[in-house]
C-alpha cells in the first residue's frame, strides 16, 4: 500500500509538471508528443547514478515513468525531459513505441527490453 502511494505521488508530480497527456487521446500519449514534454523518474536516474531498468507507459493521467528497480518509497520524484532521458540512456529509443498500458523491463543495461502489459502497482 505504501509503495503504491509512493508511485501515485511520483505520478501526481508528473501530472502537475505537464509530464503526461491530459486529453487521454492516443496521439498525445506518444513519446514524441509535445503534449507530454516530460516524464517522471528518481533523482538517482536523473543524475546518472542509477540505470533505467523499468519503464512504464501508463494511461491517462500518468504518462511515462522511469525506474531503476529499487524501492522508491520516500523518494521525491524528479521530472526530466524526454531528450534528457535519451541522453542518459539511448536504448530508450528502442521502446519509444511502447503502447499505453505497457511496461518494459530488463535486468541490466546490457539486456534487451522485455515488454509486457502493465497492470498497475506490483
Amino acid at each position: 500500500m505504501r509503495a503504491a502511494r509512493g508511485i501515485a505521488a511520483a505520478l501526481f508530480l508528473a501530472v502537475g509538471l505537464g509530464g503526461c497527456s491530459f486529453s487521454g487521446e492516443a496521439e498525445h500519449d506518444r513519446w514524441d508528443s509535445d503534449a507530454a514534454p516530460a516524464l517522471v523518474t528518481t533523482a538517482a536516474i536523473a543524475q546518472g547514478k542509477s540505470p533505467i531498468l523499468w519503464v512504464v507507459h501508463d494511461k491517462y493521467p500518468y504518462g511515462w515513468a522511469l525506474y531503476d528497480g529499487s524501492n522508491i518509497l520516500g523518494q521525491r520524484p524528479v521530472a526530466i525531459t524526454k531528450e534528457e532521458a535519451l541522453r542518459l540512456d539511448p536504448s530508450l529509443a528502442d521502446i519509444e513505441d511502447l503502447p499505453v498500458g505497457w511496461q518494459a523491463r530488463r535486468n541490466s543495461v546490457t539486456d534487451e527490453w522485455a515488454r509486457s502489459e502493465w497492470h498497475g502497482a506490483e
